[in-house]
Order: C-alpha cells, then structure tokens, then sequence
C-alpha cells in the first residue's frame, strides 16, 4: 500500500492507504440505513486479522485521495440521499483528519441489505 508523506520542520508525517480506508469506513457505520458491503470470506478474516475495509478502494497521491466505497442498503432507505450523506460525510472526516484533497467519493451499491425486524415482546396488561 502506498503512503502520503507530508514533511514538517520536525521530521515526516506518513499517512498509509489503510488509514483512509478506515475513516472512509468509520463514516458509513455512523450513517443509519447501510452498512459496508462485505462477504462472507471477508467477514471471517476480519474477525482473525486487523481490521480491513476491502469495500474502500482508494487511488491517493501525494495531496489528494479519490475513493470508491460499496455499500449495501437497507430495504426501504432512498438510495441517493443516503449516498449523497456518505459522500459528503467521508469528505469531511478524510479531509479533516488528513489534510488530503478528496477528490471524488463514488459510492456502488452492491445490494440491499433485508433486515427482519426483531418481534418485541407482547405486553401482559396484568403487569401494570
């Protein structure tokens, strides 16, 4: 992976690809309604290796990033606001973190993403 040097009066600051791609990623788990889209090999590898957003490519050089995130939607969410969301919120929060130009975010959805809803409990009347 490559790696982003920004050269200060003290010595080097070397941001690697990784990083981007976890600010990426930790951007799309604060939006309600989509999550990264994973497989089921890549689920298992990261529950036994560091964490790895394989959903995040990222094209960087020395000033600028650009990024193709895939997603997948929850049934029933407007799939382009909710990606217009992620794309200006990895924006802010790479750029903020980096001081790296985001050139573009290009979200793919990948597919939906079904979620059952979980069946609460009944209330009993008797209990108040």
């Amino acid at each position: 992976m490559s790696e982003n040097t920004t050269y200060t009066e003290t010595g080097a600051v070397n941001i690697s690809e990784e990083v981007v791609q976890a600010i990426a990623g930790m951007a799309v788990r604060e939006i309600k309604g989509i999550a990264l889209a994973t497989t089921l090999a890549d689920g298992l590898v990261e529950k036994f290796v560091k964490k790895s957003f394989k959903s995040v490519k990222i094209e960087m050089n020395e000033k600028e990033v650009a990024l193709e995130v895939h997603i997948l939607v929850d049934y029933g969410v407007k799939i382009t606001p909710i990606s217009t969301e992620l794309q200006d919120a990895v924006k802010r929060n790479i750029e903020t973190m980096t001081d790296l130009t985001v050139t573009a975010v290009n979200i793919f959805v990948d597919g939906i993403n079904f979620v059952k809803e979980s069946k609460k409990p009944a209330v009993d009347a008797t209990e108040e």
